[in-house]
C-alpha cells in the first residue's frame, strides 16, 4: 500500500531513500524519526552524530523543507502547502503519524517542544513509540514545565535533550531524572573560527541572529545610542533577518544612528567567521538563550561577548574571565559593559585570551565522539515506569 503522505519529488531528489545503515551491514539498529525547524546548519550539525553511529539503522526527518544530508530521508510538505502554515503543520503531524504507524521508528526525536514534541507524544500514545524532546532554549524548558500538554510530553519521555546545565537544573526540579537528561551538542569544529590577526577590526560592535522579538535588539540600539557622546567614532553591524527589521530600522532613525549602525541582513552562515573577524565585541542582549552557538563561535574566534545573564550561557561563560555577563540586562548596563571592555586595554586583552582558552573544550565536548556518547546515553536511558 502506498502512502497519501509520501515525501515530495523535491525530498527525494535532495536526500534519496532512507539508508537502512545497520541492516546494510547485517545487522538491526535504531530507527530514528526527527521532527523539527532548526536551520540548515545546526540540522545538520545535530543529525551528523546520529548518522555516524553504528547503532543507528535508518535516519527519517519530517521537515517543512528538504535537507540535503546524504543518508536522511526527508518527508516535507508539497511546494503549495509550505506557505499556508497551518496546513504544512497539519501535513507534518499526520506524517509523523503515519510513519509510526508503518514503519515503526524506535524513537521520535523532536527539536522545540511547541509544537514538534507534542507531535511526539501523539505518535507515543497511539503507537507506543518512544519520544525524545530535545529543548532548544530557556523559553522552552519554561513551557516544558509549566503548561500541562508540553509538561505531560516531557514527563512521558524516554529522555529529555537540553543545551546546558540551568535547563539540566530545571528539568531535575521538576523531577525529571538525572539519568534521563542529556546535552546533545551541535557538531562543531573550532578550527572553523579561527583568530586571524591580519583581518583588521572594523565593527565595534557586532550582532548575529534573527532581528526577532526575543532578542531586544531595541536594548542593542538604546545602548548605542547612549554611547553616542562618548564614543563618536563607534560602529555597530547587526547581521541577519527577521520579522522586526523594518521596526528596527525605524528605531535607529529615530535614535540617529545613520551612520553609526548598519543592518548587513541575512548573509550565507559560511561568512559568520569573516563577520566575527572583523568585529571587536559580539553582543547578545536577548530576553531568552539556550547556550548560543553564536557566542561558542565568537569565543573560537577570540571575541570577548557581552550577554545577558539568561538560559545556559554560564555553561560556558564565565564573568570577567571569557565574557562579560550583565545580570541586569538594561539598555544602560549594555552600554556601561561596551564602554568598559573597548576602554580598558587589560580587561579586554583578558576576555580574548580567556576565549581562545576555550578552544580544547570546545574541541573536547563539541566533537563527535562526545555528541555520540550523548545520543547513546538518551536512547540507552530506562523507560519510565509511569508509562
Amino acid at each position: 500500500m502506498s502512502s497519501p503522505l509520501k515525501a515530495s519529488s523535491g525530498a527525494r531528489e535532495a536526500a534519496g531513500a532512507i539508508v537502512p545503515r545497520g541492516a546494510a551491514r547485517g545487522q538491526t539498529g535504531w530507527r530514528i524519526l526527527v521532527v523539527g525547524r532548526l536551520k540548515d546548519h545546526k540540522m545538520v550539525a545535530k543529525l551528523q552524530p546520529l548518522l555516524a553511529m553504528e547503532e543507528v539503522a535508518e535516519v527519517a526527518l519530517v521537515r517543512r523543507t528538504p535537507l540535503a544530508l546524504p543518508g536522511v530521508r526527508n518527508h516535507c510538505p508539497p511546494p503549495l502547502l509550505r506557505s499556508v502554515a497551518a496546513l504544512a503543520e497539519l501535513w507534518r503531524l499526520l506524517t509523523v503519524l503515519w510513519l509510526c504507524g508503518t514503519r515503526r521508528p524506535d524513537f521520535v526525536v523532536s527539536f522545540y517542544l511547541l509544537p514538534h514534541a507534542l507531535y511526539a507524544e501523539a505518535a507515543r500514545r497511539l503507537f507506543g513509540t518512544r519520544t525524545v524532546p530535545v529543548t532548544i532554549s530557556e523559553e522552552d524548558v519554561k513551557l516544558g514545565l509549566s503548561r500541562r500538554p508540553f509538561a505531560a510530553a516531557v514527563r512521558a519521555a524516554h529522555a529529555v535533550g537540553v543545551r546546558g546545565e540551568q535547563s539540566a537544573r530545571l528539568l531535575r526540579e521538576s523531577g525529571i531524572p538525572p539519568d534521563r537528561i542529556f546535552s546533545p551538542p551541535n557538531l562543531y569544529d573550532p578550527d572553523d573560527y579561527a583568530p586571524d590577526p591580519s583581518v583588521a577590526k572594523d565593527i565595534d560592535v557586532l550582532f548575529v541572529g534573527n532581528l526577532v522579538a526575543v532578542k531586544r535588539l531595541d536594548r542593542l540600539l538604546e545602548a548605542v545610542a547612549l554611547l553616542a557622546p562618548r564614543r563618536p567614532d563607534l560602529r555597530a553591524s547587526l547581521v541577519g533577518d527577521g520579522v522586526l527589521r523594518g521596526e528596527l530600522e525605524a528605531q535607529a532613525r529615530r535614535l540617529g544612528l545613520q551612520g553609526r549602525v548598519r543592518f548587513e541582513g541575512a548573509r550565507p552562515f559560511a561568512e559568520v567567521v569573516d563577520w566575527l573577524r572583523r568585529s571587536r565585541i559580539l553582543v547578545m542582549t536577548s530576553a531568552m538563550e539556550g547556550l548560543p552557538q553564536a557566542m561558542i563561535e565568537a569565543m573560537s574566534c577570540g571575541v570577548p561577548v557581552v550577554i545577558a545573564d539568561t538560559g545556559d550561557v554560564k555553561t560556558l561563560a564565565r564573568h570577567q574571565e571569557n565574557a562579560w555577563i550583565v545580570p541586569s540586562p538594561t539598555a544602560e548596563a549594555f552600554a556601561e559593559a561596551i564602554d568598559r571592555l573597548l576602554g580598558d586595554a587589560d580587561l579586554y586583552r583578558r576576555l580574548v585570551e580567556g576565549s581562545l582558552a576555550m578552544r580544547e573544550r570546545f574541541r573536547r565536548d563539541y566533537g563527535m565522539d562526545a555528541a555520540m556518547a550523548e545520543w547513546r546515553k538518551a536512547f540507552g536511558a530506562p523507560t519510565l515506569t509511569s508509562r
